[in-house]
């Protein structure tokens, strides 16, 4: 513990830290020095000029993910005069850095050119020449090639494409099943939906909301996601917990009904949650 005397000289020193490892590029250092200003000396003046630093350093809009494809993806009837891939994101995108992955040597397709991405920066095309009645399979960000980011750092979300051209009679090729099984398994979780992911996030739900059934709500606050933490003092936030939940009486019962998960939250910055 840090004497009361001290805990100014302390929290300044913490919050230079961070401006150094920031001066230096390392802004995951940064973003921990800054993290143990806010939550341990939020009642300092460093704090507040903490939070700024966090904010600054928080990626800009959150996860990025695939919007649409083109060709679409499980179509099978894509004409082999195609001449370029095309995948759209959901949020600006750094620009020349992707990752179209080759997961499959003989699925991928013969490249014409180099990729790139337009003004907007939200839409990457890659040039490409196709052979009629064949499966091709690409992935975007799949590591531990993770190329793709937004403007603000985030990672893409990994997401796969699996197509089919026309056979050379104008008929459609099927797509085998194992491959549309997989692509369907990719696309349609991130990271964070995965079971072991989603237990963990319902444990710690569960032990915040212990602490704030005995009443422990400074303890709670320590343990609350970063970004509330950043937004209000551990004081403020046990007065206004206080004056919530004691009212309420001591717990009778509480049940999990369902678990869902999200990339954006009223109130809150994009991220990825279980609610």
């Amino acid at each position: 513990d840090v004497a009361e005397a001290n805990r100014p000289h302390v929290a300044e020193a913490y919050l230079r830290l961070g401006v150094c490892h920031l001066k230096k590029g390392n802004k995951e250092d940064a973003r921990k020095a800054f993290e143990k200003v806010v939550s341990q000396f939020a009642d300092q003046a460093a704090a507040d000029k903490a939070r700024e630093q966090l904010a600054k350093l928080a990626p800009a809009g959150g996860v990025p993910v695939v919007v649409s494809t083109t060709p679409a993806c499980f179509a099978g009837d894509v004409p082999a005069s195609l001449d370029k891939l095309i995948v759209t994101f959901n949020q600006k995108m750094l620009d020349k850095h992707w990752s179209w992955v080759q997961r499959y040597k003989d699925k991928f397709p013969k490249t014409t050119g180099k990729a790139s991405f337009d003004a907007a920066q939200k839409t990457c095309s890659l040039p490409v020449k196709l052979e009629p009645g064949k499966v091709y399979w690409i992935e975007f960000n799949s590591p531990p090639y993770t190329a793709f980011r937004s403007v603000g750092g985030a990672i893409a979300r990994r997401h796969a494409l699996v197509f089919a051209t026309k056979s050379a009679d104008g008929k459609a090729t099927k797509i085998p099943d194992d491959l549309a099984a997989l692509a369907k398994k990719i696309n349609a979780h991130a990271p964070g939906e995965s079971p072991g992911t989603v237990k963990a996030a319902v444990a710690a739900a569960g032990k915040w909301l212990a602490l704030v059934d005995e009443g422990k709500y400074a303890e709670s606050w320590g343990i609350s996601a970063a970004y509330v933490r950043q937004a209000v003092t551990r004081e403020k936030w046990h007065a206004s917990m206080k004056g919530a939940r004691m009212p309420l009486g001591k717990l009778k019962s509480r049940k999990l009904l369902a678990t869902h998960y999200r990339t954006s939250l009223p109130g809150a910055p994009d991220g990825q949650y279980v609610v």
